[in-house]
């Protein structure tokens, strides 16, 4: 892999807003999977570990910025571990719930208002107020009214839930510029998340009630703790932890031979790819998308979708 290395150089480019430099390949001969097992190779093990959690630290001697993956877009750009309205503008183009979206059986409708949000969560990043990646769609069907988080689902019938999703999609991820995706979306909560309260077990203070004989004799194996879990999700393409299990339990799994390095280094390699991508580390003289700013942001058309919406 370091064979590459003659077709890289460092470049000052800026990325959320900030100046540094970074490792970029300005070379068409390679592919984004190469250029993020590029970087990727070039990280020490210790290093590797901080960029398998949603909130990634900074490698400095790479000139590696931190990130967050966690934005959200729940109705519209929303105030999330990455985005922030402190500034200027203030706020993004708000739409209606997806619940209520979705009754209007009017998927082109879905793919304007969020490719409207793809571009506004664009504009947010250049001024380094908001990530590239959003945590939406929810997608798992709605199935009892009680449930607290039934707005933020597409409804309780799959094929239209289907529809929704796709054309939701394809408005955040497909822009004008061809050569780089605008946004991604991570469809979530897939399925059979709508615990609301059952027998006095709630979604706030969640406690199985698992009595010590089925504990054992269903829950878990003699000799597994759960640190072993991370040798689970890593080795089933749980690329990215939202939380911090993986900081905490992933050297450890590494010394226990339950993991390889190998198994980190694929992780990386997809999640990089996807930052690639989405032109994270390409000068912003070459990219259309990093022209955006706040004039771009709750525009008259974009509040005049908003209101043909609701």
């Amino acid at each position: 892999m370091h064979s590459l290395v003659k077709l890289l150089c460092i470049v000052i480019i800026s990325v959320h807003g900030q100046s540094g430099n970074f490792l970029d390949c300005k070379s068409g001969l390679l592919s984004a999977q190469q250029r993020a097992a590029d970087l990727v190779s070039r990280m020490t093990i210790d290093e590797k570990i901080t960029q398998i959690v949603t909130t990634t630290a900074a490698i400095p001697r790479l000139g590696l910025p931190k990130y967050e993956w966690w934005s959200g877009a729940l109705l519209g750009l929303v105030y999330s571990p990455s985005v922030s309205f402190d500034g200027d503008p203030p706020a993004a183009t708000s739409f209606p719930m997806l619940i209520n979206l979705e009754t209007s059986f009017n998927m082109r409708l879905v793919y304007h208002i969020t490719s409207v949000v793809s571009t506004e969560t664009r504009a947010f990043n250049n001024e380094n107020r908001a990530g590239l990646d959003l945590f939406t769609p929810t997608v798992n069907i709605f199935r009892d009214p009680r449930w607290g988080r039934s707005q933020e689902t597409p409804g309780k019938a799959p094929f239209l839930t289907s529809e929704y999703v796709y054309a939701l999609v394809q408005g955040l991820q497909r822009g004008e510029d061809e050569h780089y995706l605008e946004i991604t979306a991570d469809c979530k909560v897939y399925n059979a998340y709508d615990l609301e309260n059952w027998i006095g077990t709630d979604r706030f203070y969640f406690d199985a009630k698992i009595n010590d004989q089925d504990l054992v004799e269903t829950c878990v194996h003699d000799a597994h703790v759960a640190k072993d879990t991370v040798a689970v999700a890593l080795h089933t393409d749980t690329d990215l932890n939202c939380s911090d299990f993986y900081l905490k339990h992933t050297k450890e799994s590494l010394d226990n031979k339950t993991i390889v390095e190998k198994d980190i280094d694929r992780a990386l390699e997809h999640t990089f790819n996807v930052l690639i991508r989405l032109s994270w580390f390409d000068s912003p003289e070459q990219q259309f998308y990093r022209q955006l700013t706040k004039a771009d942001v709750n525009t008259p058309e974009s509040r005049k979708l908003s209101l043909e919406s609701a």
